[in-house]
């Protein structure tokens, strides 16, 4: 997991967590540091991850309730979107996860234990009014439906507290250091899903001033992003950064060495492969060759994107301008010497078509409020 630091409002990083450690231990990151973990994730104090000042002198986390408080740097509210993209895109998966002994806590990106039990009880109070609409459900299936949801909701925080530990804890077969305390007085302060969904019956699917009262309820601030009157938010609606493949785990700087190469080797390989299946397999050389030329800048935007650190929208611009460019002039020279322009037009309109995929994927996966902005 890599992580991202603020001094003096400006932003460094990605950052490994053993080298964040050295950076608390020399004091460059304090517990009132804005931290993120990874590309995705909310700004908190470096406190909350208390494995990360376990040596540093001076550095009380348990003192008092407030000590260990994860004070976000943002406003204090959420949207039904980022309720659902905690639940569903972060909690649900980190819990699948298997690949260590315990689930690190840098796979819920930075929200606290708190911020978890607010999106469950936002789900819920979404969820009411989605099995309230009698024009959807009849009255006895909606609410079996929602009694079901809510029951689920109610037992996942307590599997968040005694699941989660430090990330360097992850793989300590026995008493690992827990992330999150059963005993922490503000979980301990928090409604649970059972007394919310009581809550979201007694004031009603009708009134239209029901978010308002739920974010009240909940003591968020009522924004502009706040849902309106009763009305249900889509579930479909949240982040489509949440929803990113894997990426590279890479050091950064061989990230940078490596991704113009890491580009250029998937293209001779998929090239290869195709015309050794279409030539050899199939005997069809003229259809392999055009599949083969289609393949190239596809195999290499992706390749090359995915070991790229950040950026990712610059380079593809770039890059469709130069390869887009240099096919374009093989085409019309060519069309100028009565020569069969189709195989360069094909790398043109695969370069065309790849560029404009991978600028709407990184757009699409930037425009979520807490994704990093530069890359």
């Amino acid at each position: 997991m890599e992580f991202f630091y603020k001094t003096q409002g400006n932003i460094s990083g990605p950052v490994s967590s053993s080298d964040l450690r050295l950076l608390a231990l020399n004091g460059v990151v304090t517990p009132d540091t804005p931290l993120r973990a990874g590309t995705a994730g909310v700004w908190v104090r470096a406190g909350l991850y208390r494995w990360l000042f376990r040596a540093v002198k001076g550095f009380a986390p348990s003192e008092t309730p407030e000590s260990n408080k994860p004070v976000l740097i943002e406003a204090a509210t959420m949207t039904v979107s980022e309720a659902y993209y905690v639940v569903f895109d972060l909690v649900g998966p980190a819990l699948q996860d298997e690949s260590h002994l315990h689930h690190p806590v840098s796979a819920l990106r930075g929200y606290d234990l708190v911020q978890i039990c607010t999106a469950f009880n936002l789900l819920v109070a979404n969820e009411f009014l989605l099995y309230a609409d009698r024009e959807v459900f009849d009255e006895k299936v909606g609410e079996e439906k929602f009694a079901k949801g809510v029951e689920l909701y109610a037992s996942i925080p307590l599997t968040v507290v005694g699941n989660f530990v430090a990330d360097d804890q992850a793989d300590v077969a026995l008493l690992p250091e827990r992330a999150f305390e059963l005993d922490d007085p503000r979980f301990l302060s928090q409604e649970t899903a059972s007394s919310f969904a009581e809550y979201c019956r007694s004031v009603g699917a009708d009134d239209p001033f029901y978010w308002q009262k739920i974010y009240a309820r909940l003591g968020l601030e009522y924004t502009s992003t706040s849902p309106r009157g009763n009305e249900c938010v889509d579930p479909s609606s949240r982040p489509a950064a949440n929803r990113q493949s894997p990426t590279c785990k890479w050091h950064p700087a061989l990230r940078w060495l490596l991704f113009l190469p890491a580009g250029c080797l998937a293209t001779t390989v998929a090239q290869a492969l195709i015309r050794v299946y279409w030539w050899d397999f199939l005997g069809c050389r003229w259809l392999g060759e055009a599949v083969a030329r289609a393949a190239e800048p596809v195999a290499f935007l992706a390749a090359a994107l995915w070991v790229l650190p950040r950026f990712h929208r610059t380079f593809t611009l770039l890059f469709a301008v130069a390869y887009c460019g240099s096919e374009l002039f093989f085409v019309l020279d060519r069309v100028a010497h009565s020569d069969s322009p189709w195989l360069p037009a094909t790398s043109l309109v695969s370069g065309i078509w790849a560029a404009m995929y991978y600028l709407r994927y990184y757009t699409k996966t930037d425009s979520g409020k807490t994704l990093d902005t530069n890359t």
